[in-house]
């Protein structure tokens, strides 16, 4: 991938940087071509902590100091909450976020606002990673991988009558629900064995009262991690899809 790239012309590209409890993904697209070259993954030193894992790769990796015509930070946890946007006070977003999880130590609270379903979602990151990456990157923009999704499936969401996605990630699965293009759910969970994620998933079906005959599951994301799951969704549900090289969806959706 870096091989193929002309950083003389970094401004002509988008920077996007995944992070996750065991590694960093980083992606470089032309918006100009409509491409997305070959990821690049980089794990981490568990004596060293998030920021001070980035330090480390930026050092011993020149061409993340060049600019960049934009920079995208997409953080994959279970730390994220959705609300209207109509009871969304931005000098709150703390207060409203801590309403719902436990506070943590060194951490920021940033939310993106997804303006066609009306809605916020609020996120928690390392503060000294945001600080890290705003001093790398001044214009860098940060989301929830959660919001990355939500942003990608409401495009393709339009007629379905109704629709569960389940997001593999690497850490972390996201489970996004819709009726007729209208978000209904959008829930992370720690991505543990496949017997949780098929629990979480036919809890979830269950919970909004979906058509075990009729409505869709689509399964994107690291799917060739998952065989057993893709093996014992279909003794439950009936339309079962497995998407295939799904696996960048979050990078997909923040390409112009």
């Amino acid at each position: 991938m870096i091989e193929n790239i002309d950083f003389r012309k970094s401004e002509h590209y988008t920077l996007s940087i995944r992070l996750t409890a065991d590694g960093f993904c980083f992606s470089l697209a032309s918006p100009t071509e409509k491409k997305i070259f070959p990821n690049w993954e980089s794990e981490i030193d568990l004596l060293l902590s998030e920021c001070g894992n980035l330090k480390k790769i930026f050092k011993q990796t020149e061409w993340l100091n060049n600019p960049f015509g934009q920079v995208n930070i997409i953080v994959e946890n279970t730390r994220h909450l959705l609300m209207p946007l109509a009871y969304f006070d931005d000098e709150q977003t703390e207060a409203i976020f801590y309403h719902s999880f436990c506070q943590a130590e060194n951490e920021v609270v940033c939310y993106n606002i997804l303006p066609e379903e009306n809605m916020v979602m609020l996120f928690g990151m390392d503060e000294s990673t945001h600080d890290f990456l705003t001093e790398q990157y001044p214009n860098a923009k940060f989301y929830a991988k959660a919001t990355t999704l939500v942003r990608y499936h409401a495009k393709e969401e339009k007629e379905s009558p109704h629709t569960l996605f389940v997001d593999l990630g690497k850490t972390a699965i996201t489970l996004i629900a819709y009726e007729k293009g209208q978000l209904l759910l959008c829930n992370s969970y720690l991505s543990l064995h496949d017997t949780d994620i098929a629990y979480y998933t036919l809890s979830c079906w269950k919970n909004l009262h979906l058509d075990q005959e009729a409505d869709e599951l689509r399964i994107t994301g690291l799917t060739s991690d998952h065989a057993e799951l893709l093996h014992v969704l279909p003794n439950y549900l009936k339309q079962v899809k497995c998407v295939e090289q799904s696996e960048d969806l979050d990078f997909k959706a923040l390409v112009p």
